[in-house]
């Protein structure tokens, strides 16, 4: 009735621009008067698509939250109109709602409760309690195979609430109880029995969509975990919270960290975590002219280096071949700092030329001091993981000769990933000899 209602004022209203398309819409509904009721039949609503498409053009029309929405019986799925986009994508149906979200099915059950609740207090009792709890919906998209994220948004301005005759009004004292324990359900099931109360009319629902800032957010979230780089796992998690975010279905990522010299010189001492473009064989390749790569242009400035596509870049080192091998064609690197120290790089491309932009990169630079702070934790625990291998496998050692056992530890530490018993590589200095010398004071322990 409220959507009739609507047509009937816009119709009577001087001026209106929907005045002609008024009168169209009533003078069809004379032919369907088993549209008209609080309570909309979906099996007839379905019979006269068009009229239902008329009858919410206004409200679709003139929404500016996007082009995901549908109307719907109050509390069901069974829905009488929905937007294109949205069927198809099936963001607002069942398997969605209940799927889609980090919530678990009882807790979106009994949000449901709470929701229909609100209704009655908002509508009977004048009582607004503004329950609008953020509702984060994740589908994949059917043509890129990305994730997309929605906000669900609800709209009850055609919805109507009713009481059964005869039902009791809730005390002051009542309702103050049943808002201060908002959960307790069997409590409000005795002051407000929910099958004394009708929700009628249209319930309109709409996604807009969140893509970027959720996962954004998500990619925040996943890297505050302690074992964020520790697998392969994580990696792959953290690389499809990135596609999401820029877009690109086919976008890889790696990461270097530095062991002591960050610098282009040093980067031989570096080490991919989880995996990396550059060192996709387990280390950098050889590369003599390394000071002309890519690379070396990241240590110059704080900022992004960004380059488009790797075969026309004017770069020929063996950096961009190993990169090309490997089909990468276009590749942003984001220098990691933490308290301006760099500590690794973040490398994203794509096997498509111009695919990596500047502007993705800048979407990019918003997490990498999550990146950056990851990484060193990651670092700290490898040097525990470093100093534990030694300790196991190896005699005390002289500082002179540590980085020796270091490159030894840590290529146990990166074989281990896909080996569960390493073997221990057997050290030997030739030429080199130990001295030993014991000196004697004389008189030094007289009392």
């Amino acid at each position: 009735e409220k959507v009739i209602d609507f047509w009937i004022a816009e119709r009577d209203r001087r001026g209106s621009i929907w005045a002609s398309q008024a009168r169209e819409v009533l003078a069809r509904l004379e032919h369907v008067p088993e549209l008209r009721g609080p309570r909309i039949d979906p099996a007839v609503a379905r019979r006269h698509p068009e009229l239902i498409r008329m009858l919410l053009s206004a409200h679709f029309a003139e929404a500016s939250v996007g082009s995901f929405g549908s109307a719907s019986v109050p509390f069901s799925y069974d829905t009488i109109y929905e937007t294109p986009g949205s069927d198809a994508l099936g963001v607002l149906g069942q398997t969605a709602l209940f799927e889609g979200t980090r919530f678990e099915p009882e807790m979106m059950v009994r949000g449901m409760i709470m929701a229909g609740y609100e209704h009655v207090l908002r509508f009977l009792y004048g009582i607004d309690v503004d329950f609008d709890p953020p509702l984060v919906i994740t589908v994949r998209d059917p043509d890129s195979g990305l994730q997309r994220h929605f906000q669900i948004v609800w709209d009850s301005r055609f919805m109507t609430v009713t009481a059964d005759e005869g039902t009791r009004r809730a005390t002051p004292e009542e309702l103050e109880e049943l808002l201060a324990e908002p959960m307790d359900f069997d409590r409000w099931a005795e002051v407000l029995p929910p099958d004394r109360f009708e929700l009628g009319g249209l319930g309109i629902t709409w996604a807009v969509e969140v893509t970027g800032p959720e996962a954004s957010s998500l990619l925040k979230e996943a890297l505050l975990r302690k074992d964020a780089l520790s697998s392969r796992e994580r990696i792959e998690e953290l690389e499809t919270h990135i596609r999401t975010l820029l877009g690109q279905a086919d976008i890889e990522m790696g990461l270097i960290a530095f062991d002591g010299d960050a610098s282009i010189e040093g980067i031989d001492r570096a080490f991919p975590l989880g995996k990396s473009l550059l060192m996709s064989g387990g280390s950098a390749p050889k590369c003599p002219s390394r000071e002309n790569s890519s690379y070396a242009e990241v240590f110059k400035t704080p900022a992004p280096h960004v380059v488009r596509d790797l075969e026309t870049c004017g770069c020929n080192t063996g950096f961009e071949h190993r990169l090309l091998q490997d089909g990468i064609r276009s590749l942003a690197l984001l220098p990691l700092f933490v308290d301006a120290r760099l500590v690794g790089l973040l490398e994203v491309g794509s096997r498509s030329p111009g695919a990596v932009t500047m502007y993705q990169a800048l979407k990019l630079k918003a997490v990498t001091s999550a990146f950056a702070t990851a990484l060193q934790r990651s670092l700290a625990e490898r040097e525990d993981q470093i100093q534990s291998v030694i300790k196991q496998k190896y005699t005390a050692i002289h500082p002179s000769v540590e980085w020796r056992f270091r490159d030894a530890a840590s290529h146990v530490l990166g074989i281990a990933d896909h080996d569960d018993h390493p073997g221990q590589e057997e050290i030997v200095f030739h030429g080199v000899y130990p001295l030993y010398g014991l000196t004697d004071i004389r008189g030094s322990s007289d009392t």
